[in-house]
């Protein structure tokens, strides 16, 4: 028999959270559904572009996000094209925050300096954070970018692939200028370049973190980093220490990282893209055991008919036991899900279970550091009169924290200080940070310092319980630097004369999907703070009732605001699409739960109601059966005989009755 089929997986969104509020099936719909500002646009069909603006003689795509608004692009019926035919620009984004997942943008064009695929324009809250962005076959004319050019804005990119982009004296594939640039999961390959711009180029004053980025064999990257001469690299093919091309764990070190291709395979196996589209090996499917030939059963010979054996007599029926009491079964347990880090491509280099050892795999460049254990702070380093956490990130490393065994939780008792990071990148995945202490003006859970790239990507974190003296942040404070948080939660974090929760000081900041509750704190700057210079984008940011949100916007004045409960028009608290207008949008905390689902939290320590285990049928007792009375025996028919004279029938015995048993 011919083996049965390998199931096609039902198509799985990269946003499982998506909600749409309009759909978009050509160029005209979803050009006009990217004017609103918070629109979640499911897009139903390929969207094929076949006009452009035109500004100051450069090309610009008509798929324009601008004038300050938050927009979302997803699929709820599998990855869609966006196709510029050869011929036109696609996207542009200007002073607004566009969120993109599972779009392949193909066969763009850019021309008079713009770019191709997507044109991201400087201004201080322009943010494009983009999860399995495939940007394919795009070209451009000299001096022009094909892929994807970043012009003073932040651009975040997980999961994505650039391949076949052609440029003639620019970046073929990714330009970044003046830039804050993230790449977490991302392959480089079939660039075409006329220069030294390559695939890749960066000039003096962008801010980078990569972790599993690979260039293929033959992409060139050209940038020049903290300021410092010009460095081109063409990555080998096959020659040491590189097994094929150029992996970096962080740009752009002359020392690039040994890491194999299967790492950012891995990275990018959640995302759908178009095998045919994709020229690297994916996953193989599980193979379909070939069921084995049923034997055909030799034919026994037929046995001689025998006579059947007469029944022995029917002895006289005995009543029936009373049979005991079936007590129903204990329902089987509901089983337990198997742990499943956040980070399925982490691979580690070390393992951690104590304070020292985390602390020494944290000098490390390039650690993947597994924790084995829960962490218990019981020291600081102070400077200049401020408490720092020992577990620091400095010196331009990159790191990464996760747990293969489950979620762990770094403590500071209530006492200490808990990290630091300067200078360097670090990645988290499913962290609780608690009873961490800020001091001295510092910052308790995490103090991330000023720094040309200093970067900290957290995926599943939870900052809950930490505390802190006067004019110091009991959570997270970050100055100068980048913060991005997807899934995350701050919880019950209390300050005086600081902010609680989250402080931004002139800093970069990206929250997807994250719940503030429970804060406590004496003065206006409540539970976030920010000041006037620094950029954020927000999708799914809960604020629970009575938090308090102090920011200045765009140079303005400070506005203070306190998320009500239940007052219209908001159910409970303050939902926020993207920070921070006066107008926040009223979008539901089921949003943020959903986009909490995904990562382990500790049900005790998330005092939201989380998505209930599917039911287990609780089977029904199994009724005793009552007895019935025993029927006479009958004895069985006897066969036609030959026809002969028919004797009499021989009447059969009746038995008086067996009186029912008491139940």
């Amino acid at each position: 028999p011919t083996p049965a089929p390998t199931p096609v997986p039902a198509w799985q969104s990269s946003c499982p959270s998506c909600v749409s509020t309009a759909t978009a099936s050509d160029a005209a719909s979803l050009r006009s559904a990217l004017t609103v500002n918070n629109a979640v646009i499911d897009l139903q069909a390929d969207i094929i572009i076949s006009e452009q603006r035109v500004s100051a003689g450069t090309g610009y795509g008509i798929l324009f996000v601008q004038g300050g608004i938050t927009a979302t692009i997803f699929s709820s019926t599998g990855r869609k094209v966006v196709s510029g035919q050869g011929e036109f620009p696609c996207f542009q984004v200007s002073d607004s925050t566009l969120f993109i997942y599972d779009l392949t943008v193909a066969n763009c064009k850019g021309w008079g300096g713009g770019a191709g695929a997507m044109y991201i324009a400087a201004d201080s809250r322009t943010s494009v954070t983009a999860h399995g962005l495939h940007v394919k076959s795009n070209i451009a004319t000299p001096s022009s970018t094909a892929g994807v050019g970043v012009f003073g804005a932040a651009f975040t990119c997980i999961g994505c692939v650039f391949e076949d982009n052609v440029a003639e004296q620019a970046a073929s594939a990714l330009q970044c200028i003046t830039c804050t640039l993230s790449l977490e999961g991302a392959l480089f390959t079939g660039s075409s370049y006329t220069d030294d711009r390559g695939s890749f180029y960066g000039n003096s004053y962008f801010k980078a973190s990569f972790s599993n980025v690979h260039f293929a064999a033959g992409e060139k990257l050209h940038f020049s980093f903290h300021g410092s001469h010009y460095v081109t690299m063409t990555c080998p093919a096959g020659t040491a220490p590189f097994p094929a091309g150029c992996c970096y764990a962080e740009g752009f070190e002359d020392e690039a990282d040994n890491c194999e291709l299967s790492g950012v395979q891995a990275a990018l196996a959640q995302y759908a893209f178009d095998s045919e589209l994709l020229p690297v090996p994916t996953p193989m499917p599980t193979p379909v055991p070939t069921p084995m030939p049923t034997p055909v059963p030799t034919p026994m010979p037929t046995p001689m008919p025998t006579r059947a054996p007469t029944p022995p007599p029917t002895p006289a029926p005995t009543p029936a036991p009373i049979p005991a009491p079936t007590l129903a079964p204990t329902p089987a347990p509901t089983p337990v899900p198997a742990w499943q880090s956040s980070c399925p491509s982490c691979v580690s280099t070390a393992t951690a279970s104590d304070a020292a050892s985390l602390r020494s795999a944290l000098t490390v460049n390039n650690a993947v550091i597994d924790l084995q254990a829960d962490i218990i702070i019981s020291e600081q380093r102070v400077s200049a009169g401020t408490g720092y956490g020992i577990l620091f990130v400095q010196g331009g490393i990159t790191a990464t924290i996760f747990s293969s065994t489950g979620r762990k939780v770094v403590s500071g008792q209530g006492e200490f200080p808990c990290f630091q990071v300067s200078d360097s990148t670090l990645f988290i995945y499913d962290l609780t940070v608690a009873n961490c202490k800020g001091w001295g003006g510092g910052a308790g859970a995490m103090y991330i310092a000023a720094d040309s790239r200093t970067s900290v990507t957290a995926h599943g974190l939870h900052v809950k319980s930490n505390i802190a003296t006067p004019s110091s942040t009991a959570g997270v404070g970050v100055f100068g630097a980048a913060f991005t948080c997807i899934g995350c939660v701050f919880e019950d974090n209390v300050a005086e004369q600081a902010a609680s929760a989250l402080q931004c000081i002139t800093c970069t900041l990206s929250l997807e999907g994250a719940l503030f509750t429970g804060s406590s704190y004496t003065d206006d700057r409540g539970s976030f703070y920010g000041n006037s210079y620094f950029k954020a984008s927000f999708s799914n940011v809960h604020f629970a009732a009575g938090e308090k949100l102090h920011f200045s916007f765009h140079g303005s004045h400070y506005v203070t605001m306190t998320c009500p409960a239940g007052t219209a028009p908001f159910p409970a608290g303050c939902c926020y699409a993207e920070g921070f207008e006066d107008e926040a949008d009223n979008c539901e905390l089921s949003g943020v739960q959903a986009a909490l689902a995904q990562y382990a939290f500790d049900s005790e320590l998330l005092p939201v109601p989380t998505p209930m285990p599917t039911p287990v049928p609780t089977p029904m007792p199994t009724p005793v059966p009552t007895p019935m009375p025993t029927p006479m025996p009958t004895r069985a028919p006897t066969p036609p005989p030959t026809p002969a004279p028919t004797p009499a029938p021989i009447p059969a015995p009746t038995l008086a009755p067996t009186p029912a048993p008491t139940p």
